[in-house]
């Protein structure tokens, strides 16, 4: 499996701190299409859109659907979002480039500090209604653009699926601003992962084991990430959930400066599209919890 994206992990992330998990990796091809057979962030059988481990420049044209289906010591909750942005306008050509390389299952990724104009504020934009169906969700999820083009999202206290099941996301577009697609990813189940601490030891591998019941669908997805006034350092691991454990090797650790950082883990599908030079990523997000349901450290310290 491959992992390249900086941005694709920083939008994990921030799903994740919504859920308290975070989920996984992505493929695309040129025309938008996901490199797997399943719509899922298996096997990478295509081609790439994102420079397949290079280097990169962001365009500033970002959007990004999310189904997170969780729970907090026993109770479920579900949370859907939608926004697609335009700030090319902000984006100076002096920002650079992302440096990547591979350690073993992991990418690491350095970006410097982007250089951003004071030109205004990033432009929101549409991507015309948004539909998620599949699994237990019924009826279907239905999210439209306000007349500023904002998406307000829907959450609830109810298990969206299991695990294994097919989720349908659909946009019908907008000619202003994001075309119309249609993606189906599969839903991984939930998981119970050992091995998290507050304070990881970038000298030696870290080891993550976890359990699950019904499917094993999906992947499980680590990120490691810091961002300083330099930029910013990410370690991003993924495998398949069927593997039920997986290592983050210490010279991947060894490149994340000694200090304060982000841990988030997860298990799920994510499919990065391109839409109308809009970067489009559709994440559907399972519970990624301690034993008994506790929640998995997400600030963290490098030492």
């Amino acid at each position: 499996m491959k992992l390249r994206n900086k941005y694709t992990w920083l939008s994990v992330v921030f799903f994740a701190s919504i859920a308290g998990s975070v989920g996984a990796c992505s493929s695309s091809d040129n025309n938008g299409n996901p490199g797997d057979k399943d719509g899922g962030p298996g096997q990478d059988g295509g081609g790439t859109n994102d420079g397949g481990g290079g280097e990169e420049t962001p365009n500033g044209k970002t959007g990004s659907v999310s189904v997170i289906n969780s729970s907090f010591q026993g109770t479920p909750f579900y949370s859907v979002s939608a926004g697609f942005t335009d700030a090319s306008a902000l984006i100076s050509g002096e920002s650079g480039k992302c440096e990547t390389s591979t350690e073993g299952a992991c990418t690491v990724i350095k970006c410097p500090t982007p250089v951003v104009s004071d030109a205004g504020t990033p432009k929101q934009v549409s991507a015309g209604t948004i539909e998620i169906s599949g699994a237990d969700i019924s009826p279907a999820f239905k999210l439209e653009a306000d007349s500023d083009n904002k998406y307000e999202g829907e959450n609830g206290s109810k298990s969206l699926w299991k695990g294994g099941e097919d989720i349908t996301i659909k946009a019908s577009g907008d000619a202003s601003g994001v075309g119309s697609f249609e993606k189906t990813l599969k839903a991984a189940p939930p998981i119970t992962v050992s091995g998290a601490s507050q304070t990881i030891d970038r000298t030696k591998p870290l080891e993550l084991t976890w359990t699950f019941a019904g499917s094993a669908a999906g992947d499980i997805a680590v990120a490691l990430t810091t961002t300083g006034n330099a930029g910013s350092v990410s370690v991003s691991c993924a495998a398949p959930i069927a593997d039920k454990k997986i290592t983050v090797p210490a010279a991947a650790l060894g490149q994340l400066p000694k200090g304060a950082g982000f841990f988030a883990t997860a298990a799920g599908s994510l499919n990065t599209i391109k839409v109308s030079d809009y970067t489009v990523r559709l994440t559907t997000v399972s519970s990624a919890t301690g034993k008994n349901g506790q929640p998995l450290p997400s600030q963290v310290t490098y030492e």
